[in-house]
């Protein structure tokens, strides 16, 4: 196999600035979208230090500037298959799938670098500009739309033109997560799954958003690690001077099999609930018995005049919107945390996703809630 022996030297980019459009936010409806009493933190304790200048007591100006941190990074997301109305990110093992990226991308060892490879690289550039080009359009809808206020032709030809001067293995913002420009692929794409990557992404928003410190929210591995750890290592790894009972929610997003769901437990009403946009409760169910046998013991029996009477934690189903795809319960989950979050009624349908898709994917790109 021909190699190059010598490193490929690559040219330092400019940081490149999405000015970011004017969104026409009427004031009154947006404070109902800030958090009420509401903070959000990780089960590792780890603190995402993000800087914020943003006032968004007021629409901001056209020619504002959003500095996006783009840090060079060959690392590359999972493939995207496609089978009939869904498209399958993260199974290739089906023969009737076709495979859009390669997760095979690393360097050979001592440096060199495999013509293969570069050819691989620049097909993914290509898949990944072609998806924008194809698949990322706008969306008509009213004017004073309540999915996304401000939304017009212009912001999505300005933010198309941004995306396309991009590499698609560079991250977006490191700070926040290890989402890359490839990775949105799987947002602004119609039937997409949404991944692990890009639903930590969107979490992580959601912790910079809060502004005090009533809702606790956990990462995707959170029951998965609670079940495989045991109780105790799991305290000391993860939960450690975590004084969990002084919250009244935890925010849990899970992956269950192939399917995103969201546990929220209510910890002063003593309730765990599933907000699940299609029916995997049973499967999910066993989980909960197990996160609710966690609470009771480590920490609803360490209070002061504890009983096992008043110590039962019911578990139950929450009324979510349901999906009537097999593609889009990771942008329920995202979207329902948010509501929750916000004290908002879940009033929202399938029929609206394809607009939160493209909020979803503005909010990534400029590393902020609105």
């Amino acid at each position: 196999m021909t190699k190059i022996s010598k490193p490929i030297k690559t040219m330092k980019r400019r940081r490149r600035q999405f000015k970011k459009p004017l969104l026409n936010v009427d004031i009154a409806s947006y404070e109902s979208e800030k958090p009420s009493n509401v903070c959000v933190t990780q089960p590792n304790n780890c603190k995402v230090n993000v800087k914020n200048n943003l006032d968004h007591s007021v629409a901001q100006p056209y020619n504002g500037e959003v500095n996006i941190e783009n840090n060079l990074d060959h690392s590359v997301a999972q493939p995207i298959n496609c089978e009939e109305n869904v498209i399958n990110l993260n199974d290739n093992e089906n023969p009737d799938v076709i495979q859009l990226f390669d997760d095979d991308d690393d360097d050979d060892d001592n440096g060199e670098i495999n013509i293969i490879d570069l050819y691989e690289r620049e097909s993914k550039q290509q898949m990944y500009q072609s998806l924008l080009s194809n698949k990322f359009q706008y969306i008509p809808t009213i004017e004073d739309n309540k999915i996304f206020p401000g939304y017009n032709q212009e912001l999505i030809s300005d933010l198309k033109v941004y995306l396309t001067k991009q590499f698609s293995n560079e991250f977006i913002n490191r700070e926040v997560g290890t989402c890359t420009y490839e990775d949105l692929s799987k947002v602004f794409v119609p039937g997409a799954w949404l991944t692990d990557t890009i639903i930590e992404q969107y979490f992580q928003l959601l912790i910079k958003s809060c502004n005090n410190n009533n809702i606790y929210i956990c990462n995707s591995y959170f029951l998965i690690e609670l079940q495989n750890r045991g109780y105790d290592e799991f305290v000391e790894r993860f939960m450690n001077g975590i004084r969990l009972l002084n919250y009244s929610k935890m925010l849990i997003p899970t992956h269950v099999g192939d399917h995103w769901v969201l546990i929220v437990v209510e910890i002063k009403e003593k309730k765990i609930l599933c907000y699940d946009s299609l029916d995997y409760y049973k499967y999910i169910f066993k989980m909960m018995e197990n996160l609710r046998t966690f609470l009771d013991q480590k920490y609803f029996m360490q209070q002061e005049g504890y009983s096992s009477s008043s110590s039962s934690i019911e578990i139950g189903s929450g009324d979510s919107p349901k999906q009537n795809n097999s593609s889009d319960c990771g942008v329920f989950t995202c979207i329902n945390a948010r509501y929750i979050m916000n004290n908002k009624p879940l009033n929202y349908t399938q029929l609206d996703i394809p607009l939160f898709r493209h909020r979803m994917l503005y909010e990534i790109v400029c590393s902020e809630l609105f």
